[in-house]
């Protein structure tokens, strides 16, 4: 019983503290709440009173895309030991991609050997897409983040 008492006390001698700190991520809480508000209302506030500005180009015709010439894209993809993933991805975009005019270029190095036959089997077939190697080894492990 006399530790039940003790306990009490102790929540009770506490209490002005533990309200002070509700208190202080009751104010945090609604200051982030605030910027949330804001961006909602200026999001409502554009839809309804500008609706053409916030999706312009929704009702342009799929055709003016196509007719407008192709510019050169290059897309850069890092690869350390992606060996058996890359060939898949590399395929699937050249496969998907409706663009004529672009370039990947796959960063490889050249103590992962694996990686650097996976992309130059895709490179045998697709030429958009080219092995690029440094002179230098790259790191001797993946990276873990």
């Amino acid at each position: 019983m006399e530790a039940l008492v003790t306990v009490t006390e102790f929540f009770r001698s506490t209490y002005d503290v533990a309200q002070g700190i509700v208190a202080v991520v009751a104010v945090l809480l609604l200051m982030s709440g605030i910027d949330d508000l804001f961006l909602d209302l200026y999001y409502w506030f554009f839809r309804i009173v500008y609706p053409k500005k916030i999706n312009r180009y929704r009702l342009e015709d799929p055709g003016l895309l196509k007719a407008t010439d192709e510019k050169p894209i290059a897309m850069f993809i890092p690869a350390w030991h992606e060996y058996d993933v890359i060939d898949k991805m590399l395929l699937n975009a050249c496969r998907t991609i409706d663009y004529a005019n672009y370039d990947i270029f796959v960063g490889v190095y050249p103590n992962d050997p694996r990686t650097v036959a996976k992309v130059e089997e895709v490179a045998a077939e697709y030429p958009h897409v080219h092995a690029v190697s440094p002179a230098t080894k790259g790191p001797r492990r993946k990276p873990t983040t």
